[in-house]
């Protein structure tokens, strides 16, 4: 069986944030990426990897491109005005190739709690005294299309966050 290299070069993740509200005072979001998320090599053929990011591990299926090696989450960093509310929202997007799609899931940790963020549902996380929002960054890497050998994919996704009241 074929595998592929997606970039540790393994699968990296591009992301894509956008963010243009600013509260009353100015203070802008900031979202930092402390570490990309890599599913380092996957077999070259149809299916899913899932790294459960509330867990910390794979999930193994039938269709399991993972090599079952070890996944490295995602790490980011979203710095806000303290004691605020932020909607934040994963989405999907489509590999420039047409090959792989990537589902991000996140776990959003701040001194008032933890928040599971699921691919296109907005969840309002609440910001503590820091001002400061850890991010967990897992989810479901999909093949819909046969890779070819020695072929180098990324994938990416969005993330949209705005102060809400």
């Amino acid at each position: 069986m074929n595998k592929i290299n997606i970039v540790k070069s393994s699968v990296w993740l591009a992301a894509l944030f956008f963010s243009n509200q600013l509260l009353a005072d100015n203070k802008e979001i900031v979202l930092q990426e402390v570490k990309k998320l890599d599913f380092n090599t996957v077999f070259a053929r149809v299916g899913n990897c899932h790294f459960d990011v509330e867990k910390q591990d794979l999930v193994h299926s039938d269709s399991s491109v993972c090599t079952y090696s070890i996944v490295e989450k995602g790490q980011l960093k979203l710095i806000a005005e303290p004691l605020t509310t932020v909607e934040i929202e994963f989405k999907s997007n489509l590999s420039v190739e047409g090959k792989v799609i990537f589902n991000p899931e996140a776990l959003a940790i701040s001194e008032l709690g933890r928040y599971s963020i699921l691919t296109n549902k907005p969840v309002a996380v609440k910001v503590g005294a820091s001002g400061v929002v850890d991010i967990d960054l897992g989810g479901t890497l999909k093949v819909i299309s046969q890779l070819g050998p020695d072929l180098k994919l990324s994938a990416s996704y969005g993330v949209e966050y705005q102060y809400i009241k």
